[in-house]
């Protein structure tokens, strides 16, 4: 009995830089979980940061900082995720901030 099997020849996937940069960058400083966000915070990238964000967020564990100063867009369901990060926060007691440039922000006529 003989096989007779196709051989198949696949194009290599490309490869990606490895001078790009990672869109989360999780570190430890002075006992604090800094979260660095290198990518926009939209549709996109909201479920990985989000994932990101709860699993630092630990009762009675470091405080948690996130760093927003390389986020060039920050979408509404980016700012979903940081509430909720924010509101899990406080319901686990662990403290939780922001580092970033601040920009004028808007303001709407009353009424």
């Amino acid at each position: 009995m003989a096989w007779n099997v196709p051989l198949v020849v696949r194009r290599p996937k490309a490869v990606t830089s490895r001078t790009e940069a990672a869109p989360v960058v999780v570190r430890r400083v002075a006992g604090c979980v800094v979260i660095e966000v290198r990518a926009a915070i939209g549709p996109a990238a909201e479920a990985r940061i989000g994932r990101v964000l709860h699993g630092a967020i630990r009762p009675g564990g470091a405080g948690v900082v996130v760093d927003l100063r390389q986020v060039r867009d920050l979408g509404v369901s980016g700012l979903s995720v940081l509430r909720l990060a924010r509101l899990l926060a406080a319901q686990r007691g662990v403290a939780f901030g922001f580092a970033g440039e601040t920009r004028p922000v808007l303001e709407l006529p009353p009424g």
